[in-house]
């Protein structure tokens, strides 16, 4: 059988596309991974704070658009929250589930600075920095029965209590003026009150979902070097908290400041996530924030 030279040439076309196709899918197979993925919103108003008390979280309403495969997690921010803030506009954050490391990724000014959980530790890096002493932790937690059915999911409410003091000494921060003297201990007393509708069952479908609760929706997160609130920590409800309220109080001196935290998950499903979304991209610095803590490194006395 022949074909005229203008309907090979098409055939030839056509196969060529088909292959072209073929190779293009598979590749997209091999890149795709199956995962996850949420959108979380996050509204904090905060009242007080006269004096010498301040807040630790930034007013605002974000939305968090969280990614989530194989114990690693996206976190792409929009509006005006502490999360946000972070990392500037268009820009988002790197989570690793078995080490907790936390990447801040700057799209814009092609930059990404790691923060790793161990540099707080007693012999770590911010141990020439100052010292954080942590007392009077409680810890209570009530389970109330079945919450509401979110998003498919079923959930149950809690309300934790949590309650502790902070008192940090500063040995010295980078920048300072050689010789200059440090600012004296600060003392904080922190009461958190935090009313959790649970999904349990997320945390058992990948590892980072469980990362994610303990970083953004925690009072005490792991990794922060503060030992007795990591223990208390690991009484917190396990699973993704699909709607809560938190109150939180923090008092120094006669001055206390109150943010209340209201969050969201509007949208979650199943989805194929390219696993160079869940990394640094190409052209970007990276820095290590403990490098940056470390005697002798640029900006220090």
């Amino acid at each position: 059988m022949s074909f005229p030279r203008r309907r090979r040439a098409a055939l030839v076309a056509l196969v060529a596309g088909a292959l072209a196709a073929t190779v293009s899918a598979a590749h997209a197979r091999h890149l795709a991974a199956p995962g996850w993925r949420f959108v979380m919103k996050s509204t904090t108003t905060i009242s007080g704070g006269r004096g010498g008390a301040r807040a630790p979280q930034q007013p605002g309403t974000q939305v968090m658009t969280v990614r989530l495969q194989g114990g690693r997690a996206r976190i792409d921010m929009q509006g005006s929250g502490s999360e946000a803030a972070m990392t500037g506009r268009d820009g988002y954050l790197l989570l690793e589930s078995g080490s907790g490391r936390l990447t801040m990724v700057n799209t814009r000014e092609k930059k990404a600075l790691v923060i790793d959980g161990a540099m707080f530790d007693g012999g770590g890096p911010m141990a020439a920095m100052l010292d954080i002493a942590v007392s009077d932790v409680t810890m209570d937690v009530r389970d109330l029965g079945p919450g509401a059915t979110l998003l498919g999911q079923p959930t149950r409410k809690y309300r934790v209590t949590q309650g502790y003091v902070t008192t940090t000494t500063f040995k010295g921060m980078p920048g300072m003026p050689r010789g200059a003297a440090p600012p004296g201990p600060q003392v904080m007393r922190t009461r958190s009150v935090h009313d959790l509708e649970v999904a349990p069952d997320l945390a058992k479908l990948d590892p980072a979902f469980e990362a994610f609760a303990q970083r953004f929706l925690r009072g005490a997160r792991e990794g922060s070097g503060m030992k007795a609130l990591a223990a208390a920590s690991a009484k917190w409800p396990k699973g993704l908290a699909l709607r809560s309220r938190a109150t939180v109080t923090t008092s120094t001196g006669g001055d206390s400041t109150t943010a209340v935290i209201e969050t969201l998950v509007t949208e979650y499903g199943a989805v194929e996530v390219d696993p160079a979304a869940l990394a640094v991209p190409a052209g970007v610095q990276v820095t290590e924030m403990s490098r940056l803590m470390r005697p002798g490194a640029r900006g220090r006395p």
